[in-house]
């Protein structure tokens, strides 16, 4: 796996599990801890988290769509997941 696939798999855990990030700098940091290195504002690897925690969203989106049998709830739970992601904004 790439580590975009490994960060993509662990926000996507971490958002089905009820996770909420208040900020980007906070899953820029989680992602620091996998990758063994600081993602500092314009390296490289900014742009990697940040598509990450973006496929990491799909990817629970996608669990939940698959899991659900009641229209509402699967809305319910699609809005309660977008509230939860990082404004990719510092």
């Amino acid at each position: 796996m790439s580590q975009q696939d490994d960060l993509a798999e662990l926000f996507a855990a971490e958002f089905l599990a009820g996770k909420s990030y208040a900020s980007i700098v906070e899953a820029r940091n989680q992602a620091s801890q996998l990758l063994n290195q600081p993602v500092h504002p314009g390296s490289p690897l900014v742009k990697l988290v940040d598509e990450s925690v973006e496929a990491g969203l799909v990817r629970a989106a996608r669990e939940i769509i698959g899991q659900s049998e009641d229209p509402l709830k699967t809305y319910t739970d699609l809005v309660a997941l977008t509230d939860r992601q990082p404004r990719l904004a510092v």
